[in-house]
């Protein structure tokens, strides 16, 4: 092949694949990856066609932690609110801007996060449920052996149950 050929030939595809390169990243066809530190939380997510996906959001973030998986996600919603407000009074020409800041204004609009807060129960809420279920417990045996004195049982102690929940 003459020199010359190959120069062209190099020259078309360092244009092709720049073309292609700017196609993709304006079209926001591939998937993109990002990890921001926000609220001393690392928040992941990832976003394609400049949309993020909600399942992604604090991916990282073990879900069997439930606790932890919602303040990540939480945290995350803060992030899209706070991003979109500032990219709304901060305007710029440049295209990816009004790309990234709809992007986040329609997170920051239709995220749901995972909100789980665990705690003790209250010496109240721990009886309530003891009647409960021994209420529960003695109305299937009560069902299953039919005795008098069972059945007699599982009145008292729904009648107990009903009056911690009423109080």
């Amino acid at each position: 092949m003459e020199p010359l050929s190959i120069l062209f030939s190099s020259f078309l595809t360092g244009i092709t694949n720049d073309i292609h390169t700017q196609v993709q990243d304006i079209m926001g066809t591939e998937v993109q990856y990002r990890v921001v530190e926000y609220q001393d939380q690392k928040i992941d997510f990832q976003y394609q066609i400049w949309k993020i996906k909600d399942a992604s959001v604090c991916a990282i973030v073990n879900t069997s932690d439930l606790s932890n998986h919602s303040s990540c996600t939480v945290a995350a919603k803060g992030l899209f609110a706070d991003t979109c407000s500032y990219l709304q009074s901060h305007p710029q020409q440049y295209w990816k801007h009004t790309k990234l800041k709809n992007m986040y204004c329609v997170a920051a609009a239709n995220f749901k996060p995972t909100i789980a807060q665990i705690s003790t129960p209250t010496k109240k809420e721990a009886e309530v449920w003891e009647a409960k279920q021994k209420c529960s417990l003695l109305t299937l045996e009560a069902n299953n052996n039919g005795l008098k004195s069972t059945k007699n049982e599982r009145q008292k102690a729904c009648v107990i149950y009903k009056a911690l929940l009423n109080n």
